[in-house]
């Protein structure tokens, strides 16, 4: 399993805490109680794409809950495009507690278009940005 967790520490009540990366090939880790998960819907839990990459961003909201319509927004580039793709995971209702934002990039697609290059999350209240994470090639 390949793997590289981003970290940052919380700037206010709601925050992404890190940012996991691995390939498909092997299941994630069991996630501890309370742990919500969502995943983009047009994916299926039980499909998996040798050499597909799946980024999971933890990320917090207030015991208390934070107002929906809530996101996390996944901006990246690959290797062969100019093209800035987006994946959203979104929680119409709001969210409270832990949660993990689940996105996959298809092997399909980094075979057509190379490796992601670059890429930025962000968790968003309606249009408003509440936090992100960038790497350090995203311009």
């Amino acid at each position: 399993m390949t793997a590289l967790a981003v970290f940052a520490a919380g700037a206010g009540a709601q925050s992404i805490v890190r940012v996991d990366i691995r390939d498909g090939g092997e299941p994630p880790a069991p996630l501890a109680g309370g742990v919500q998960e969502r995943q983009l819907t047009k994916f299926f839990d039980d499909v998996r794409w040798p050499g597909e990459v799946i980024y999971d961003a933890h990320w917090e909201a207030p015991a208390t809950g934070l107002a929906g319509p809530v996101s996390v927004m996944m901006a990246y580039r690959l290797a062969g495009s100019r093209d800035v793709q987006r994946l959203i995971v979104r929680y119409p209702d709001g969210a409270s507690g832990r949660q993990i934002a689940r996105f996959r990039i298809d092997e399909d697609q980094i075979r057509q278009s190379g490796a992601v290059t670059a890429w930025r999350i962000e968790l968003r209240q309606g249009d408003r940005v509440l936090d992100e994470r960038i790497t350090g090639r995203w311009r």
